[in-house]
């Protein structure tokens, strides 16, 4: 028995020197049994002070088991052996010695390294988890944790081991419902419960857990997986907040929202676009995006287009209801992309512009409308903005300035003028004063040509109330200058003519207020035109009664002849005067009274007026040829405001000033035949005698100016003269006479 044995067996004494071995022992050593018998145990094992460690707790105890050794064999191979040993006694019942028998455990010692790497690797990965782990009995008790579950609980691994699983949890029944669920299906997944940790912390965690059994198959327990979902579930909620955040901005947009993927397929779209297309959103989605519209490759094309570019805008479809209406939409569209980085599709914009096309064909029209007014304009209208640049010009003004409206827009207004410093005061002053009138210019044509024009220029202002520039027009004033040039060359001859007369002329309106004077009435009067007019008539003479009958009857009978008034000059000199007077009216027939203004300026454009109002009728005129020579003064048909002519009754102041009067003559026919050469009536000229040329000659010319064109007025005038002769014939012997006396 001793030598069959498979274990190597040997016995030692008390000091350990080897007294017998058996054929396994030698096998072990390497060695034969004579080398071994007589030799210290302890030389044959690797650690010899454990050996010999061995030997002593047998001889103590009594015996020792599965006390591992590392043998050393003759060849140096190492064996591991488990000794187990009891002493024995001899047959007096002493202690002989030692009996051990060594077990190779080599493979069991590799198994069992094995064993340890794959429960520390195991263990590792339990222990790495960033997930709580533990494993539960069937009977609710915990068996095991890792250390996230340590620090997840905050109670200890000794504490944790041992306790009740549902301790730790706000629920516990839901806790042990859960181990319970475990244990029934095999597994559960997502199992969310509130565990309740040592410092009263509540942290949501979501359990996953499956049963574990034994090499037989029995049912040892679950194992769980407890992950810290507080984050998780943090974030979902702010999500879930997002997309009800996001769907209800899409939801409220007023224009239609639709996404199309890359396959041209509606994916979703918003209530707008239901109720723009008419369709459900579940008939919507998931169906071909161009079939919606009345030009479907169209609409195929903006979606590829987006794809292609990345975004569209103001993309115009007709869209095509489910009830037939069409309507015009503005789509902008961008692409979209998912989390890795892939386009997915587009998201499309559709704006409902039916009402915008319509007002911007109105807009057009009225754009169109205002351009025809502009260009049909016989002045020439240009737009002139801040910077005293053309912004815009019509029609007329290219035809003005000779050049094309492209050579004008964007050059400065200035260099189309010959005086560019007064273009340019014009243009400030109307920014300034936000409009100007009758602005005076001359136009430097391409040509060369001088056109002076008259502009009226005004700013006008943007929506945001800012001033956008000014709108001018030019009015070519070449004619109506000549005209003026006439006019005033005419009024000098009047006024001449007024000048020049020996007897004092004086007009007043209805009510008898002095509205003019010429020179011989101030000299009668020792006053300064100035302060004659606006003054009462009757106040410069001896007799104001008088002197207001004599107004108030040529008033009433529309003339008054001969009718003697006494004039108190300023100085106090009284004068003798023979009054005639006749009432006069405008041009448009009704009574003249003229105003008086205390600016000299003004004053002259009163005159000028009332010669423009005359001017038609400038042969109009009433002669006094009773005495001396022919004289004429203004006179029309009778009205209400009265024209006065006073002469003296002798000599005096008359005959002192006939010379200086009749030289004044002479330059006033001078000036009536210059404004005759430029008169437009050609029929006229020629017509018209210097006073010069005799009574009779002026007479016929009066009546050939009058017949073709007033017979009645003609007729009249050929009455009134003849009538006149006879009284002056009676007038002129009844002066020789009183002369001689």
């Amino acid at each position: 028995m001793f030598e069959s044995n498979i274990d190597a067996l040997m016995t030692t004494d008390t000091l350990g020197i080897i007294t017998d071995v058996n054929r396994q022992m030698c096998a072990v050593t390497g060695r034969v049994s004579d080398e071994l018998i007589g030799t210290p145990f302890k030389d044959y094992c690797t650690d010899s002070k454990r050996a010999e460690d061995g030997i002593r707790n047998v001889l103590a105890e009594g015996r020792v088991t599965n006390y591992e050794l590392v043998i050393r064999a003759k060849d140096g191979k190492e064996l591991a052996v488990s000794y187990n040993a009891t002493t024995f006694t001899g047959e007096d019942g002493k202690l002989n010695g030692v009996f051990a028998a060594a077990r190779d455990i080599t493979d069991q010692k590799r198994l069992e390294e094995q064993l340890r790497q794959a429960q520390s690797y195991n263990r590792g990965l339990i222990e790495s988890s960033v997930d709580a782990m533990l494993t539960v009995a069937p009977d609710y008790t915990i068996t095991d944790v890792n250390e996230q579950m340590v620090r997840l609980s905050g109670y200890s691994r000794g504490q944790l081991i041992g306790s009740s699983f549902k301790e730790y949890f706000s629920e516990p029944e839901r806790a042990a419902s859960g181990v319970k669920k475990t244990l029934d299906e095999g597994y559960v997944t997502n199992y969310e419960l509130s565990l309740r940790s040592r410092h009263r912390r509540q942290i949501l965690v979501s359990f996953n857990a499956s049963v574990f059994k034994d090499d037989d198959g029995n049912v040892r327990g679950i194992f769980a997986v407890a992950r810290d979902v507080t984050e998780q579930r943090r974030l979902e909620e702010k999500l879930r907040e997002s997309e009800n955040y996001n769907r209800g901005l899409i939801e409220s947009s007023v224009d239609a929202l639709v996404t199309v993927n890359p396959d041209l397929t509606i994916t979703d779209v918003n209530n707008q676009m239901v109720l723009l297309t008419g369709y459900p959103r579940e008939e919507l989605v998931g169906t071909p995006f161009k079939d919606y519209f009345t030009e479907p490759e169209h609409a195929a094309a903006g979606v590829r287009q987006t794809l292609d570019e990345g975004t569209v805008t103001n993309y115009e479809l007709v869209l095509k209801s489910l009830s037939g209406k069409r309507t015009v939409v503005s789509f902008n569209a961008g692409t979209f992309k998912d989390t890795a980085g892939r386009i997915a599709g587009i998201l499309a914009a559709a704006r409902d512009i039916t009402a915008q096309k319509k007002l911007e064909e109105q807009l057009r029209d009225q754009q169109n409308y205002n351009r025809s007014l502009i260009e049909s304009s016989v002045d020439a209208l240009m737009t002139v903005d801040p910077n005293g640049i053309i912004a815009d010009v019509n029609e007329q003004t290219v035809k003005l300035s000779g050049y094309n409206r492209k050579q004008l827009i964007g050059s400065p207004f200035v260099d189309y003028f010959t005086d560019p410093e007064l273009a340019s005061s014009g243009v400030k002053k109307t920014f300034d004063a936000g409009q100007v009138t009758n602005y005076e210019l001359v136009v430097k044509s391409k040509s060369g040509r001088r056109v002076p024009v008259s502009f009226n220029a005004a700013v006008f202002r943007e929506t945001s109330g800012e001033v956008g520039g000014i709108l001018a027009a030019a009015r070519e004033i070449t004619h109506q200058k000549r005209i003026e040039q006439e006019l005033r060359d005419q009024q000098t001859y009047t006024r001449g003519l007024i000048e020049s007369n020996i007897d004092a002329l004086i007009t007043t309106d209805p009510i008898g207020i002095i509205t003019d004077v010429n020179a011989q009435m101030c000299e009668i009067t020792g006053c300064e035109r100035a302060e004659l007019i606006g003054t009462a008539f009757k106040q410069y003479f001896a007799d104001p009664k008088a002197a207001e009958d004599g107004i108030r009857r040529v008033l009433g009978e529309g003339r008054v002849t001969n009718y003697e008034l006494t004039i108190r000059s300023k100085s106090g000199r009284e004068t003798v005067v023979s009054y005639n007077a006749t009432t006069f009216v405008g041009a448009d027939g009704k009574p003249e009274a003229p105003r008086r203004s205390d600016h000299p300026a003004q004053q002259g454009a009163d005159r000028g007026n009332h010669v423009r109002q005359q001017h038609p009728r400038i042969l109009d005129r009433v002669f006094d040829h009773r005495d001396g020579p022919r004289r004429q003064h203004p006179g029309v048909e009778p009205g209400r405001a009265a024209h006065l002519r006073l002469r003296g009754r002798g000599d005096g102041w008359q005959g002192e000033r006939a010379h200086a009067a009749r030289a004044r003559g002479h330059r006033a026919r001078a000036q009536h035949r210059r404004a005759l050469r430029g008169a437009e009536d050609r029929q006229v000229r020629g017509r018209v005698p210097a006073p010069a040329q005799g009574r009779a000659a002026l007479h016929r010319a009066g009546r050939h100016y009058l017949a073709p064109r007033r017979p009645e007025k003609a007729g009249r005038l050929r009455a009134d003269l003849q009538g006149r002769h006879r009284a002056e014939g009676a007038g002129r012997a009844a002066q020789a006479q009183e002369r001689r006396a």
